[in-house]
């Protein structure tokens, strides 16, 4: 009897467990949904396709990378990479970026052709070859090229006008050419666009000035300042006054002046530069600097006298060679000068505050500047 009643006490714990297990599960009426606490917010989790910073913060942090880096930060997503092609960003960059070029003075060779170094400007590089009319841009941190097409005319000054891509995303390139008497050619100019287009084309512009240059008899110097071009003309012989024709980039449109010869009786003396951001002529004579300012190039206006300063380290230093200092550049009350090396000259302090070997590699600022045509190069 014992026995009996042990077995069916087994029967009833299987029984019993099969109704608990068959009850257990809870049909899908029964479940019901958590409600949320009353004044807690659900979490914002950020979706792929949105950013954790404003793009502001982004471009702003961006900025500051050197260009090697973000040549990488491109890669990372399309966002960042349409961030780094805008003007704004390429010209906040070039400010902070402490990177910068090296460029050997010596000329460059490709393909058996000789290009040498004509400005530099905006982290780019433009070089030429004068004899057979070719010249080029590169950029050398993104090693990128770009092969300017072959000017219709030998080209005799080329100048590239730089602010221009800051303000509206496109380079203007302007060459003069000298006229030719044994092919009846007048002398006049030519403009190039970059960056509008891939393969751009030069264009003749419409004017009088300069129908008569004739690179054998005449000197030419020329500067771009500020999204002008100037070209300063004068005979060789002296019997000519100085001709000053400026070039807007903008609506491209020429004005003219003159400058009376004996300002400058003997022009192998003469030279042209940026007195901080205008034109001006000068000269070296008797250890002095003498400079004469345009003070308005539309109304033909110069200044009312010569600015005369001291050069007194040509007597401190004989080996100075006056014949061989040219300045070229003057900005915040100093003076650069080129010659077989390069020197700056602080006017108030009367002494040479830098000195470099013309034989060192030029150094200029890194930068993301591309446009249209490039190529790897």
């Amino acid at each position: 009897m014992g026995h009996h009643m042990i077995t069916r006490s087994k029967k009833q714990m299987v029984t019993r467990s099969k109704k608990i297990t068959k009850n257990s599960t809870p049909s899908k009426k029964s479940i019901s949904k958590a409600t949320p606490r009353k004044g807690r917010k659900k979490s914002k989790i950020p979706s792929r396709n949105q950013p954790l910073l404003p793009t502001e913060i982004i471009s702003e942090i961006l900025s500051w990378l050197p260009v090697r880096c973000l040549t990488k930060c491109q890669t990372v997503c399309k966002e960042w990479f349409e961030l780094m092609q805008e003007r704004n960003f390429i010209v906040k960059n070039m400010v902070r970026n402490r990177e910068y070029n090296i460029h050997n003075r010596e000329p460059y060779r490709e393909n058996g052709e000789t290009f040498q170094r004509i400005y530099t400007f905006d982290g780019l590089i433009m070089e030429g070859n004068r004899d057979f009319n070719k010249f080029r841009i590169r950029n050398l941190a993104l090693h990128r090229v770009f092969d300017l097409p072959t000017p219709p005319h030998k080209s005799e000054i080329l100048i590239p006008l730089i602010p221009s891509f800051v303000h509206h995303g496109y380079y203007k390139v302007i060459s003069a050419y000298s006229c030719k008497n044994e092919t009846n050619q007048h002398g006049g100019f030519e403009i190039l666009t970059l960056g509008r287009v891939e393969k751009p084309s030069w264009r003749a512009l419409d004017t009088n000035f300069f129908k008569n240059f004739n690179r054998e008899n005449d000197i030419l110097w020329s500067m771009g300042i500020q999204g002008i071009a100037y070209f300063v003309r004068t005979s060789k012989d002296g019997s000519e006054n100085y001709e000053v024709v400026s070039f807007e980039m903008e609506n491209e449109s020429f004005t003219s002046c003159d400058l009376a010869r004996s300002c400058f009786p003997d022009n192998s003396k003469a030279c042209v530069l940026r007195w901080e951001d205008q034109l001006a002529l000068a000269e070296i004579s008797n250890n002095e600097l003498q400079v004469l300012v345009l003070k308005n190039y539309k109304k033909g206006k110069w200044a009312e006298k010569k600015t005369v300063i001291p050069l007194k380290f040509l007597k401190k230093e004989p080996c100075m060679v006056m014949e061989d200092l040219e300045p070229y550049r003057a900005i915040d009350g100093v003076v650069w000068f080129r010659g077989s090396n390069y020197l700056a000259y602080n006017i108030a302090d009367e002494e040479i505050v830098c000195y470099v070997s013309k034989r060192l590699a030029r150094i200029f600022r890194q930068s993301l500047v591309t446009f249209k045509g490039m190529r790897p190069g």
